[in-house]
């Protein structure tokens, strides 16, 4: 019986010890330091939600959003990249004295460039992938409209993504799976307050 010594999951070389896959030393502290840096921008960005609006709150947002873009960025993972690269701008863009249009149009016209790069990409081979795109689509437009029922529907199509890309392997995404459903239910608290 032929047993290879190396198998490519996640774009990680596990070898084979043991009776057991093992992550080589290096790539397993590069993710360790990653998963350590996840943990921090999530913390960062929650600790936003404590703030009012204001300049406190939208620096947690921004140093959040960058943390979690470099982790995403080191973890090699493009969904990710590109939904922290949206939340990243969004999120620098409300520092900016612009109108409410540049503010909302800015978001949205990024999230329409993220589906169509997916879609040009060839990267739209499952369900779950359009699943995702949508999900950040709808979340753009809510975050743009500052709609929170808009993101209760696309935070929750995101969350479904990370925790189903956590189980296919992808670590990293529990932390994103985390962050989207702790944004989902603080975006339901507000709609059903607004009810």
């Amino acid at each position: 019986m032929n047993i290879p010594l190396t198998e490519y999951k996640s774009d990680v070389i596990l070898i084979r010890r043991y009776g057991g896959w093992v992550m080589p030393l290096e790539k397993r502290r590069l993710h360790q330091i990653t998963f350590t840096l996840a943990i921090i921008g999530l913390l960062i960005t929650i600790a936003g939600n404590f703030f009012d609006i204001s300049i406190t709150k939208k620096l947690c947002y921004l140093i959040g959003a960058l943390i979690l873009l470099i982790t995403a960025l080191m973890e090699s993972n493009t969904f990710f990249t590109v939904l922290e690269t949206i939340l990243s701008i969004g999120a620098g863009v409300a520092f900016l004295p612009i109108s409410f249009i540049w503010k909302s149009g800015i978001p949205i016209s990024l999230g329409v460039l993220a589906a169509t790069y997916f879609s040009f990409s060839g990267q739209l081979k499952d369900y779950l992938t359009w699943l995702s795109i949508t999900g950040v689509l709808i979340v753009t437009w809510g975050y743009a409209l500052t709609n929170p029922m808009l993101y209760v529907v696309g935070g929750a199509i995101v969350t479904v993504y990370s925790f189903c890309s956590f189980r296919r392997g992808e670590t990293i995404a529990l932390v994103f799976g985390i962050l989207n459903s702790i944004f989902t239910l603080t975006a339901l608290l507000e709609v059903l307050r607004i009810l």
